[in-house]
């Protein structure tokens, strides 16, 4: 039960947090072949099941992919979504799509105030106005 996750920069300004969580796999050896045999070798390979929600970026396994911008991230141990959740929010990263639950999200209570219906948008709203921690500002 990996949490797989990956960093995005886009413009050199804006970072995107992106985590899923779900169920390595294995595939049929032929389809495996297939697939390894499109991408450079020495590359690591670990297949991934999403785990479903049924609505917008994990409607559906495509729609996982197509929102998750590339075929790579970083694999966890366990599922600590929640807490790269919170260490986004702490950091001022946004986070773009996750499937963690809502009763399993951390996020600081002056988040609240850029929305609470759609907090993966409410997410981006912060950084203009508090900076990223990471442009040395921490307030």
């Amino acid at each position: 039960m990996p949490s797989p996750c990956r960093g995005s920069i886009w413009s050199g300004s804006w970072a995107g947090a992106p985590d899923r969580r779900g169920w390595t796999c294995e595939l049929p050896a032929k389809a495996n072949e297939t697939l390894e045999n499109r991408t450079d070798r020495t590359w690591p390979t670990t297949w991934f099941a999403p785990r479903l929600t049924g609505k917008g970026a994990f409607a559906d396994v495509y729609s996982v992919m197509n929102n998750w911008g590339a075929n790579h991230g970083a694999f966890s141990y366990g599922h600590i979504g929640n807490d790269l959740i919170a260490l986004a929010a702490l950091l001022r990263i946004p986070v773009c799509m996750h499937n963690v639950p809502d009763g399993d999200v951390f996020r600081p209570t002056a988040w609240n105030a850029f929305g609470t219906s759609d907090l993966e948008a409410a997410d981006y709203l912060p950084v203009p106005t508090s900076g990223r921690f990471t442009d040395g500002n921490p307030a």
